[in-house]
């Protein structure tokens, strides 16, 4: 009998000590998830950055990311296969949109970004593409 309770006493420990570190391991794809969507959100920043130099030297802004990107020019110092999130910058002299959708949804963000000449940046939470209508992110 003794040996019987010494085995149940074992096998829960041991479901206890499994249940505890599951809320661990839930913690902490969310942070890896957090650390992603703001670095995305402050390359979203310095698109904005590296658009304003572009119009001033310019007179207009760029209407795609390799404009922004180009090595020779020098507006923005990373390159997209460093990025887990996926960029694109279209536009018109006058006005242009950054979109930023992550690689994998659901494990290197779980948001989509959009902002535009106002530098004001909105979210979609889900798959789907942030607009100019999605919330402003506080």
């Amino acid at each position: 009998m003794r040996g019987l309770l010494l085995g149940i006493g074992v096998a829960v420990g041991s479901l206890l000590l499994a249940v505890e570190a599951v809320p661990q391991a839930l913690n902490r794809w969310p942070e890896g998830c957090r650390n992603v969507e703001t670095t995305a959100i402050r390359r979203i920043h310095e698109v904005h950055d590296a658009q304003q130099i572009y119009h001033l030297v310019y007179g207009r802004f760029a209407i795609s990311f390799s404009e922004l990107s180009d090595p020779a020019k020098g507006f923005l110092a990373w390159r997209l296969p460093d990025i887990k999130y996926q960029f694109q910058v279209e536009g018109s002299p006058t006005a242009y949109v950054v979109r930023a959708t992550p690689q994998k949804y659901g494990i290197l963000g779980r948001r989509t970004f959009y902002s535009d000449e106002s530098k004001v940046v909105r979210e979609h939470w889900g798959p789907g593409l942030a607009t100019a209508t999605s919330p402003e992110i506080r």
